[in-house]
């Protein structure tokens, strides 16, 4: 992410997928959705558990005013192991946003393989409301 910051002006891009993100690079991936501004129209991230405070706090999501959608995908759930919740970061995240063409946000939940359905019963349902 930091050579691209490294340039003077960025490339028009309006879809972006960041991929897994790492608690490691939010802060280059918050510089980098601040400096795309408003042409930024399509976001689709990967983060686990652990990454989700990190990305709230640096990455600022009000500048992509020109917002249609939002994909949070690859959210891992490891209930008994998770020492906090990522909810309130994912609300917190989107609630910064801005924008008027906001139309979908969508989100993918990935449950262990050991135990998926004991996973759905204790999978915090009432703190995505």
């Amino acid at each position: 992410m930091r050579c691209f910051l490294s340039q003077k002006s960025l490339p028009f891009i309006r879809e972006l997928d960041l991929g897994m993100v790492s608690f490691l690079n939010t802060g280059a991936i918050g510089e980098y959705l601040g400096r795309l501004g408003s042409s930024l129209t399509v976001l689709s991230l990967g983060c686990d558990f652990i990454s989700t405070e990190n990305f709230y706090s640096d990455c600022d999501l009000s500048m992509n005013t020109g917002l249609e959608s939002i994909h949070i995908d690859r959210l891992i759930f490891y209930g008994k192991y998770q020492l906090t919740s990522p909810w309130q970061w994912i609300v917190k995240t989107i609630s910064t946003l801005r924008s008027n063409t906001l139309t979908q946000i969508c989100f993918s939940i990935y449950l262990p393989e050991e135990s998926p359905i004991s996973c759905l019963q204790e999978f915090p349902w009432s703190e995505m409301d």
